[in-house]
């Protein structure tokens, strides 16, 4: 379960496990980045790096729809050590482990097509600014 916060305390019981379900960061930035041209909330012509530029500079000039889309999933996650990551990619093995420790049949989890950072021509200028912006997903989250 993925929580903030300022909700812990209704919906993080002391005693129970938490799971968060994660992405791979790049392909989760591209996908935010996709669904913000698809919502016009940026120009459509707008790169990949033109929009990570203006979170890393400017992140107050996005509108808070598109941040929830791309910012880091580690300022989202509460309790960070205390959590099970279960990368999106393997969710239906962990569903499957899940349903036989419970004996109760649980349904795959339903996805629509996702993009991939190998779908676009990201060059070293993109990933040097998204390691810097992005550095603590990418060194606490499974990818």
């Amino acid at each position: 379960m993925m929580v903030r916060p300022e909700f812990s305390d209704v919906y993080c019981p002391i005693d129970a496990e938490h799971y968060a379900i994660v992405r791979n960061p790049v392909d989760r930035f591209i996908n935010g980045w996709n669904f913000a041209r698809k919502k016009q909330w940026i120009k459509n012509d707008q790169t990949p790096l033109q929009l990570l530029k203006s979170y890393a500079n400017n992140p107050s000039s996005l509108s808070r729809g598109l941040i929830s889309h791309i910012k880091p999933q580690t300022s989202q996650l509460y309790k960070l050590n205390e959590v099970t990551l279960i990368p999106i990619e393997k969710i239906d093995n962990h569903l499957n482990e899940l349903s036989d420790s419970l004996g109760i049949k649980i349904h795959s989890f339903p996805r629509e097509h996702s993009l991939t950072y190998d779908d676009y021509d990201l060059d070293d200028e993109f990933f040097l600014l998204f390691n810097r912006v992005y550095s603590k997903d990418l060194d606490f989250l499974p990818y």
